[in-house]
């Protein structure tokens, strides 16, 4: 036992090292550190309010409960992002540690270490501890779970503590991962059939299952409060359901028609489709229903469908390398934000088909192998009656350790049984090759949207880098940003203007050419080329770009005020027009007490620059009377000098005026 818990200490010592160099890379280079995506941004907003002392949310939860009031305690705590990826890390080492437990029970010590080593391996759980999702927290419960169970297994009698124990933890970890409330009755009926079916059997089962139903009852009465139904964790099974079983299904997460996937809204615009159907608003229970139905009756009216949907989604959570609907780890690889993902080198599938081996070994061996099948049994449940998703598969990835280790470590034990072993030890690399012939698993099809969102989002990460006055990482984020999608035209343009403000106009203004390239119809790239040519003096070229912008964006006031006013004042002769300078000035309406003033101005330089002198003077009149009652002593001033020309009969030249800034489409 000794040597087992030094092996094991050397083992996470190692992992740590590990972990810490991926997490001060994610940190370093990946954007989503800072910056929570799609469910994460919602957990962390959810944690913000309980954080604030708001216990009681004001709808039935939409998601498993347990992972964002632990999120909240440490915000209340004080604790930031930071502080979660170094909590989640903790999980991540704890779990192995409850992997090699549970194993070291079942198949001896050596196991046990082969199986915790394989786990520190994978890939999806090492990096899953450095985002926000439930999923570290998961297989942290998932092996307590499963080392308690299997330890209530190998005893020789039903200890109260055990099945009490046990009983706990599965109620606690159904509060982290909905599908295991399914384990409540498997769980009650194991104790009573391993009993001896007796009646003290009985009474056990009952205990173990009243537990865990103990455990999970506070979010059901949390729902109840809230909507006055029963729901027993989650509102929102039906149309995830739904999301997964449809027309348009194909295996993994499938939009429904007008629902959307932000968590939040989904539930706003899946009760207005419920509310066209039957005249009302609905409850909370009759949109999970509705869509629940619609499910169903597809399978009805699509068996043969239904069963080669089934066998997809099947055959995805065995083989599935690449696809993520959340966190495409070779994704951030090939865009250069996680690298040293490598460091846990190991795919899921390249477990499962000795975990597979192990399994059949085990019971070939009549021992009780019920925990390892039950647990291994629910995410492939899961998966094939919803749909797949690595979150989805990930659930039993402890148990998929062990079985492997099983497999490795007793495979002389095999008998016959080694050749099956081998055969499916050896499965997952020629499945790979076929994945990769037919098109299957393929992570092309989520390149595009993922090099979108991950530009983006390197933009706002250079933003925030701008706000705090770090100027050079916030241009390495806009490089990076244009590396991830060259077409973004939003890097271009945040990347020009740090440059223009270091004085670099030469560079601003190619990196402003690209943006308009990229985005013809959008004026902030114009915007800042106009700037920059008035700052050079190159006024001809800066009329053009007003009268582009203008055209692009006919209903803004600015940039045609600004047109008129210089078309009237320009010095240079050859921009002069004063007669499109009026019928400009006129087309245009101003609001407010300053608009009325600037666009009374603009009109008095035109009426002066086409000759009409009398009209410039009433102009000028009532922009100076406008000014004088609003108090600003140097707009008056400005005014007067205008004013006096004007009533000298002559014309204004002023240079040209600079147009403000506004942010640009994000795509």
């Amino acid at each position: 036992m000794r040597r087992f818990c030094l092996g094991l200490a050397i083992l996470c010592f190692g992992a740590l090292c590990l972990r810490v160099a991926m997490l001060q890379e994610f940190l370093s280079e990946n954007p989503y550190a800072e910056e929570p995506e799609t469910d994460g941004l919602v957990y962390w907003g959810i944690a913000g309010e309980i954080a604030a002392g708001r216990l009681i949310g004001e709808s039935p939860f939409l998601f498993a409960p347990l992972y964002p009031y632990l999120l909240g305690v440490l915000r209340a705590l004080g604790g930031g992002l930071m502080a979660v990826y170094v909590v989640q890390t903790a999980l991540h080492l704890a779990t192995a540690v409850g992997v090699a437990l549970a194993t070291q029970v079942r198949a001896g010590r050596v196991a046990g270490l082969v199986a915790a080593g394989l786990f520190l391996a994978l890939t999806q759980p090492a990096v899953s501890s450095m985002r926000l999702l439930a999923t570290t927290l998961q297989l942290f419960l998932v092996s307590l779970v499963w080392w308690r169970w299997t330890a209530l297994s190998c005893a020789s009698g039903r200890r109260w503590s055990g099945v009490i124990g046990s009983g706990c933890l599965i109620g606690i970890l159904a509060l982290a991962y909905p599908p295991a409330m399914l384990l409540v009755p498997v769980y009650a009926l194991w104790l009573w059939w391993t009993g001896g079916r007796s009646r003290p059997a009985f009474v056990r089962a009952g205990v173990g299952a009243l537990c865990a139903l103990l455990l999970i009852s506070p979010a059901t009465v949390h729902n109840a409060v809230v909507s006055g139904e029963f729901l027993p964790i989650t509102a929102h099974a039906g149309i995830t359901l739904r999301q997964g079983n449809g027309p348009k299904a194909i295996g993994v997460f499938t939009r429904i028609p007008v629902v959307g996937r932000h968590r939040i809204a989904m539930h706003d615009r899946a009760a207005s489709v419920v509310e066209k159907e039957i005249g009302r608003k609905p409850t909370w229970g009759e949109v999970n229903r509705y869509f629940r139905n619609e499910a169903l009756a597809f399978w009805a009216e699509n068996p043969a469908r239904t069963a080669w949907l089934f066998a997809r989604k099947a055959y995805w959570f065995l083989t599935a390398l690449n696809y993520s609907d959340m966190m495409p780890t070779v994704l951030e690889r090939e865009f250069g934000v996680g690298e040293r993902a490598i460091l846990a080198p190991l795919p899921t599938p390249f477990l499962i088909g000795a975990a597979l081996a192990g399994l059949i070994a085990l019971i070939h061996k009549k021992e009780g192998f019920g925990p390892e099948l039950f647990l291994l049994a629910l995410p492939l449940f899961t998966t094939i009656v919803f749909f797949y998703s690595p979150r989805y598969r990930i659930p039993a990835v402890p148990v998929f350790c062990a079985l492997a280790a099983y497999s490795i470590v007793h495979f002389r034990r095999l008998g016959y049984l080694k050749l099956v072993a081998i055969v499916l030890g050896i499965a997952p690399i020629p499945l790979q090759m076929i994945n990769q012939r037919i098109g299957f698993d393929r992570p092309a099809g989520i390149r595009a949207p993922y090099a979108n969102d991950l530009s983006n989002a390197l933009v706002r990460s250079g933003d925030r880098n701008l706000q705090q006055g770090l100027k050079d990482e916030a241009e390495r984020r806009y490089q990076a940003a244009i590396g991830a999608l060259e077409s973004n035209a939003f890097a271009h343009c945040r990347l020009g203007a740090l440059r223009a403000d270091r004085g670099e106009l030469d560079a601003a203004v190619a990196a402003f050419e690209k943006a308009a390239g990229y985005d013809p119809d959008d004026t902030l790239a114009y915007r800042c080329l106009y700037n920059i040519a008035v700052a050079r003096s190159e006024i001809e070229k800066a009329a053009e770009l007003l009268r582009r912008i203008a055209r692009l964006a006919p209903d803004t006031v600015e940039p045609r005020l600004l047109l008129a006013w210089l078309l009237a004042t320009c010095p240079e002769d050859n921009v002069r027009d004063g007669i499109s300078a009026v019928k400009l000035a006129e087309q245009i309406e101003a609001g407010g007490r300053l608009g009325q003033i600037t666009l009374l101005r603009v009109r008095a330089a035109a009426y002066a620059e086409a000759g009409w002198f009398d009209k410039a003077v009433e102009a000028g009149e009532r922009a100076l009377q406008l000014a004088r009652s609003s108090g600003n002593d140097a707009l008056v001033a400005q005014i007067e000098t205008a004013f006096e020309a004007y009533r000298n009969r002559q014309p204004l030249r002023a240079p040209p005026r600079l147009l403000s800034m506004r942010p640009a489409r994000q795509r």
